[in-house]
């Protein structure tokens, strides 16, 4: 077989096309230090590192979202915190006013005190967080969650909870409705609360109360009612009806600052001499919430209390706020409480994706990076074959009868 000049100068030329592909391709992995240069270096490679990358790629994103739920919910936590602080000074204030040593204008100092603190938790209720949304408005963060009407304070927003991904697997609430935080208030205990009826005219007060046995509450509303003794001379007595008027307890004789207890798994204590006629209910616990408690103080500590049986009226609805201010406390306790917990998930998740993070970088690093040792040895190779395929071509110019004759 004859090979033709042009074929033997079409092959040198292809070998040194050949050898020069070779030397730039492993130039371009040692300036890079990426072992697959186009996809035809290693399909399977380039698959398996897309992959990889996938995952760094979401992994730092749910970091992102790490630190911004974590930037809500301290701001949360903090701003809770000052909440509570407010409410510790007003419930200072209420159990100062309780004092028999205050006077009509001293209480009324308090109560003007009472009504600054409440404008500062409407104004803490309102706040922005740091992308210009209102906290605690659900998902209606665009407008105020609470505004004032005449009937009270109004919450505008929803009861949404945004929840972010902060993990393959998990998601955590970065806020809470501000429904939950200022609005759901059980009053009274938490189980009953206890009122004084303003007709009365006697000097009895009535505690808190405790609910004994939950198993036998069945939240009906009671009423108790001083009686006439059947005997006169005796105790004044007491009965207990439940909502529907029916009698379940008593008559029974009443003793001054001594519990009393009925077959609801309800304890309590009135304290004081009542009058005939006077009653006490003790209602089922009701939402109310933080702004109703602090205003209901405020126009107890208002009310005109010249005779004792005003001072009595007013010392009861004190005592009736006083265990709001209690609960609103308790559950600024409990959604703090709350929040830490979520801060310390963020915070072991955060751990968790960084671990997850460097894995990922390492394995893509393994599939794509070029050992550069090898990649220089192999460049070496690649121009010592390119200069000899050069030296080739440069001979075979030579190679014609021309040059002998």
């Amino acid at each position: 077989m004859r090979i033709s000049s042009a074929q033997l100068h079409q092959l040198n030329l292809n070998s040194i096309m050949t050898q020069f592909a070779k030397v730039s391709h492993t130039q371009q992995q040692i300036s890079t230090g990426k072992r697959i240069i186009d996809p035809s270096d290693d399909p399977l490679g380039k698959v398996e590192g897309m992959r990889l990358r996938k995952v760094v790629e979401e992994t730092e994103l749910y970091q992102k979202n790490i630190d911004t739920a974590d930037g809500r919910l301290r701001l949360t936590e903090s701003l809770l915190g000052d909440a509570q602080n407010v409410l510790q000074r007003v419930r200072e204030l209420s159990i100062q006013a309780a004092n028999a040593s205050q006077n009509e204008e001293t209480r009324g100092f308090i109560a003007r005190e009472m009504r600054e603190n409440l404008d500062n938790l409407f104004q803490l209720a309102n706040i922005r967080d740091g992308a210009d949304s209102f906290l605690f408005a659900g998902f209606q963060n665009s407008q105020p969650p609470f505004s004032k009407a005449a009937g009270g304070v109004v919450y505008n927003g929803d009861e949404g909870q945004r929840r972010v991904q902060i993990g393959q697997q998990r998601t955590i609430a970065d806020g809470n409705p501000g429904s939950d935080v200022f609005m759901k208030i059980r009053d009274g205990n938490g189980s009953f609360a206890t009122f004084a009826d303003n007709a009365n005219t006697g000097q009895a007060l009535i505690s808190e109360g405790v609910l004994v046995d939950p198993s036998l509450y069945d939240k009906d509303d009671y009423r108790l009612v001083f009686t006439a003794p059947v005997i006169p001379g005796d105790p004044i007595e007491y009965e207990i009806y439940d909502s529907a008027a029916v009698l379940i307890s008593g008559p029974t004789p009443y003793v001054d600052d001594q519990e009393i207890t009925f077959g609801r798994g309800i304890r309590f204590i009135i304290k004081g001499p009542p009058q005939v006629g006077d009653v006490f209910d003790l209602n089922a616990s009701r939402n109310e919430s933080v702004f109703d408690v602090l205003e209901g103080m405020a126009q107890a500590l208002e009310q005109t209390t010249v005779t004792d049986v005003q001072k009595n009226a007013q010392l009861n609805d004190i005592n009736h706020f006083l265990s709001g201010i209690d609960r609103v406390i308790d559950n600024f306790t409990d959604i703090r409480t709350s929040l830490g917990a979520r801060l310390n998930v963020i915070e072991a998740q955060r751990s968790v994706n960084d671990g997850t993070k460097i894995l990922m970088e390492e394995l893509v690093s393994g599939v794509e990076d070029v050992d550069i040792a090898d990649a220089i040895s192999r460049f070496s190779q690649h121009m010592t074959s390119l200069e000899a395929a050069q030296k080739t071509y440069v001979r075979m110019q030579d190679l014609s009868v021309f040059n002998y004759l």
